[in-house]
């Protein structure tokens, strides 16, 4: 599963992978981003539905957290 941070939006073009709508002005909106792969979506109804597998590797992200 995604473990999600929130973050404030860098880039004007980053689109949400879920609804593929963008995140609002730089600096003013918010987003969910993936500490492990990346995903990134919006913080409502976008979390809500986002892809539960994550991109890293099961095996590879418990080999990280070992440490």
């Amino acid at each position: 599963a995604h473990r999600f941070s929130l973050v404030k939006t860098p880039s004007p073009t980053r689109r949400c992978q879920v609804c593929d709508k963008r995140f609002g002005k730089v600096g003013f909106g918010v987003h969910l981003e993936c500490d492990d792969c990346g995903y990134v979506c919006h913080a409502g109804r976008c979390a809500g539905v986002a892809e539960q597998t994550c991109g890293i590797s099961p095996v590879l992200l418990a080999e990280t957290k070992k440490y």
